[in-house]
């Protein structure tokens, strides 16, 4: 391959990377569980770490995967806000570490729960027949500010 075949290719590559994350978010945020689950290989895995970085939950394949989507979005709906990832790439492996905050929230009989995260990922994929897939996905909990809207408490209200 010559060197403008090569640059191309990691261009190429990076855009499509750029792109898996858009996805990543989009999935996840309109609730489309199968489609989150197809951005991992058939062995994928998220992980997720305390802010102390002590493991608090690993969800490995397709159908798990695509259960905790399911689960998570029955509960709490909100939206990625996701920074320029940093990529690293080496051939058929890639890497990247990515901060990002959700904003979410979750109804219930007193109002409702606003939750705004601020964590990071870090990411391996791995070049497959169908494209970039995401092999490992391991979210480090950095920051969780929540806060309880009751009905009425921002209803305007005679003086």
């Amino acid at each position: 391959m010559s060197d403008i075949e090569t640059r191309l290719r990691l261009v190429e590559d990076r855009l499509e990377i750029l792109n898996l994350e858009g996805l990543y978010a989009e999935t996840w945020d309109f609730g489309d569980a199968d489609g989150w689950a197809a951005l991992f290989t058939d062995d994928g895995v998220f992980e997720m770490l305390s802010p102390t970085g002590e493991v608090t939950r690993t969800v490995a394949g397709t159908a798990d995967l695509t259960a905790f989507c399911e689960d998570l979005n029955r509960t709490f709906q909100g939206l990625h806000l996701i920074h320029a990832p940093r990529v690293t790439l080496d051939g058929d492996i890639a890497s990247a570490h990515i901060q990002f905050t959700f904003e979410a929230h979750r109804a219930h009989d007193l109002g409702f729960d606003q939750t705004s995260v601020t964590d990071a990922y870090s990411v391996l994929y791995v070049r497959t027949t169908a494209g970039w897939r995401m092999k490992r996905r391991v979210e480090r909990a950095m920051n969780r500010n929540s806060r309880t809207a009751h009905p009425g408490s921002f209803a305007l209200r005679p003086v």
